[in-house]
């Protein structure tokens, strides 16, 4: 599979047109988007642990880690960074249990 021919930005956390101010009100952490099917079992064993390396399949990983500033890092092999808007701020607290 491949990501080419997907021209649309991406919203995380936000409902709506770019527009539209109805963003998130919570923490998000570790985004992933992947360009193939992931079955129940790949993603239990890998919903509470930040993924290292290489994924096949995955094409955007933001971790949120950074801590501070307006860009959140894309740790997937072509990066895309996200630049974050609508107030959001970083978190201190680590949110995996």
């Amino acid at each position: 599979m491949s990501a080419v021919g997907n021209s649309a930005p991406v919203s995380i956390g936000r409902n709506g047109a770019p527009t539209s101010q109805a963003f998130w009100r919570g923490k998000l952490d570790d985004v992933r988007i992947w360009n193939t099917v992931r079955t129940g079992a790949q993603i239990s064993a890998n919903y509470r642990n930040q993924l290292n390396g290489a994924q096949t399949g995955l094409v955007a990983n933001w971790k949120f880690d950074e801590g501070s500033g307006t860009v959140a890092l894309d740790s997937a092999t072509t990066p895309q960074n996200a630049v974050m808007n609508g107030g959001a701020t970083w978190s201190s607290t680590d949110i995996h249990p």
